[in-house]
């Protein structure tokens, strides 16, 4: 779990380690051209070179079926909310696909590139259960 880039390497993490059965990427999972190349800002959260291979939505596509919750602000100007509900639409196509669309979830808060506990702890929490 991690907001900003400690949901990108959240992300990253779950991608490539089956073990994490849960990942919260807050702030951070959004299409590449909607946020990390649309804007002057630090290169934490791109791969050089992956833009012609794939985006973040397809990424989502090697944590699938596991959990995956995504946290976003309405007014978040690193990860624009347009291309965080682009990438979603793809990654619950991508979950829909393998039977496990429960397993992934968007919350969107009002405000900006900050985390929203009281809505992702209720679905960690119902996961859990």
């Amino acid at each position: 779990m991690g907001n900003s880039t400690g949901g990108t390497v959240t992300f990253y993490a779950a991608c490539v380690d089956t073990r994490i059965a849960l990942a919260v990427v807050s702030c951070s999972f959004c299409t590449f051209a909607d946020s990390w190349l649309s804007l002057p800002h630090c290169a934490c959260g791109y791969l050089p070179g992956i833009g012609p291979v794939a985006d973040m939505p397809d990424l989502a596509g090697l944590i699938a079926p596991r959990k995956l919750l995504i946290v976003a602000g309405q007014n978040d100007h690193l990860a624009r909310i347009e291309g965080v509900r682009k990438g979603f639409a793809q990654v619950q196509a991508l979950y829909s696909e393998m039977n496990a669309a429960g397993f992934a979830r968007l919350v969107v808060g009002g405000g900006g590139h900050e985390f929203y506990p009281n809505l992702a702890w209720p679905v960690v929490k119902a996961w859990m259960e």
